[in-house]
């Protein structure tokens, strides 16, 4: 939008290691990686028209040539495949950029800084991130994946899809079984398990296919032998995804002294065991009963 100068640069060597990485994992270790140093969860917004994405890390600030010592190398190689650059706001309200450019024989890499003055700077703030991706498809599975970016987790749930299923090749998963991808990063000790990165909407989702379709996906499996287990992990979400469900799908539930009653949007009335009943009947039942009631 700014037309703007060099305002400073230099060469650095491009390293043998980089050039056997995977840009599209490499892409999300960097994201990752500087919302846990920034201690922020960056807001992801789309430009189908521009085919690009902007993630904006608002109130952060850092050292420009701490950023280009730790993120140049990565951003260079990124950039072969997905052009990025770094926006900011430098000094009185001035917009500035990053940006790191692999020659062509993948030998250097020239990292620029540049803003209207021309005048150097240390220090940016407000960094947004710009990627470009050509592919629309891609674009949207991208957009999609970087929603549920958080650094309060190592895990990243994705959507098993055609675009990412040969992607990511340098994380490790969790269990090839579960319906969601779990992309495992190693930029810190693990923190929390990995049903605790499902946001409400994909747990709701979950819970969908429980009532829509009788589908108990592995994560219901997890779920249970951790509740077993006697494991810390708060169920308050998954109630919270539940009720959103049973909303969208008209389902009530009533009680009656000791028994309970669940009835669809038609009024028929849904059975459940938790005896013989699948992991996520089990869950279900465990939210609705989550302790026995005393006797007066």
């Amino acid at each position: 939008m700014h037309h703007k100068r060099i305002a400073a640069q230099k060469t650095i060597s491009f390293p043998a290691w980089a050039k056997h990485a995977d840009a599209s994992s490499m892409l999300l270790q960097i994201l990752y990686c500087l919302s846990v140093e920034l201690e922020i969860d960056p807001k992801v917004y789309q430009m189908k028209k521009d085919h690009a994405l902007w993630i904006f890390f608002p109130y952060s600030y850092f050292l420009c040539d701490s950023f280009w010592d730790e993120y140049g190398v990565c951003a260079a190689f990124i950039s072969q495949q997905y052009p990025i650059s770094f926006y900011g706001m430098i000094g009185e309200m001035e917009s500035a950029e990053l940006q790191a450019i692999c020659s062509e024989d993948q030998k250097q890499i020239l990292l620029q800084k540049r803003n209207i003055s021309g005048k150097d700077f240390g220090q940016m703030g407000e960094l947004c991130v710009k990627i470009q991706v050509e592919d629309l498809e891609e674009l949207e599975d991208l957009y999609q994946i970087l929603q549920y970016l958080t650094y309060r987790s190592n895990y990243l749930p994705i959507r098993r899809s055609i675009h990412n299923q040969d992607k990511f090749s340098d994380f490790t998963e969790v269990d090839p079984n579960t319906f969601y991808r779990y992309l495992i990063f190693e930029c810190q000790e693990q923190k929390i398990s990995f049903l605790q990165s499902l946001s409400v909407e994909q747990q709701k989702y979950l819970w969908m296919l429980f009532l829509n379709d009788q589908v108990s996906v592995m994560e219901f499996e997890y779920l249970v032998e951790k509740l077993q287990e006697k494991e810390e992990i708060s169920l308050f979400q998954w109630e919270l995804a539940l009720r959103l469900a049973l909303s969208e799908k008209g389902i009530t539930i009533s009680y009656d002294n000791e028994d309970f009653r669940v009835t669809d949007a038609n009024g028929l009335r849904l059975r459940f065991d938790y005896r013989t009943g699948s992991a996520a009947e089990k869950v279900f039942l465990k939210i609705l009963f989550p302790v026995v009631p005393e006797r007066n």
